[in-house]
């Protein structure tokens, strides 16, 4: 990888600390990554997830994908859905994208999505109400 490269991915990991500071106060840039083999997340100190950090030409596909297999090393001959439900509390894959100027994009499985909005619904105030609704079809 080119030195400008890298330099630009520092640079948007830096970026990215800065966006999730309020939700992880201790969010840091990962200092040495491995070249090859599974690697650790892009950031460090954010508990629950496995963020990949890409910024510029970047495709958030690909950069979920890697996530999610440095997520789960080990286990890439395991069903997806069985490997989530295994660790999800532990390793929620996240792709936190960025073109240039623009703005943050979240990448993340349905699957993850959902079960982060079940988990912050429980509690809620309207929760009651989407409780007494009539499943589709039903």
């Amino acid at each position: 990888m080119a030195k400008k490269s890298r330099d630009k991915g520092k640079r948007g990991e830096r970026e990215a600390c800065e966006a999730l500071r309020d939700l992880f106060p201790n969010v840091q840039r990962t200092a040495m990554q491995s070249r090859g083999g599974h690697e650790g997340a892009d950031l460090k100190n954010t508990p629950g997830f496995h963020i990949e950090v890409g910024v510029g030409r970047v495709n958030p596909r690909e950069k979920w994908e890697q996530a999610n297999a440095d997520a789960f090393p080990g286990h890439e001959d395991v069903d997806v859905d069985a490997r989530r439900i295994e660790t999800w509390h532990r390793h929620v894959p996240i792709a936190l994208t960025k073109r240039d100027r623009g703005e943050w994009l979240v990448t993340m499985s349905l699957e993850d999505w959902k079960e982060i909005v079940k988990r912050s619904l429980r509690g809620c105030e309207f929760c009651e109400e989407l409780d007494s609704m009539e499943e589709p079809g039903g």
